[in-house]
């Protein structure tokens, strides 16, 4: 996920070890994914809070995978 965001390797440091960085940290990744299928901040929220919900919808539904954002 962090490839398809258009994220660094050594940001899942962040995001594993940061206390308090990494709530930042897994929203660029959200929203990276977000914005590479052509979705907005509204789309990342949803895969950060139901992603039980917007995850399948992402992996079944008909979006198309556009490139990493820049």
């Amino acid at each position: 996920m962090l490839k398809i965001g258009g994220n660094a390797w050594w940001w899942l440091l962040i995001i594993l070890f940061v206390p308090i960085v990494n709530l930042y940290g897994m929203y660029k990744m959200f929203a990276g994914v977000s914005r590479a299928f052509g979705h907005g901040v509204g789309f990342a929220l949803g895969l950060w809070f139901l992603n039980f919900i917007f995850w399948p919808l992402l992996g079944f539904g008909d979006d198309e995978y556009r490139g990493t954002p820049q």
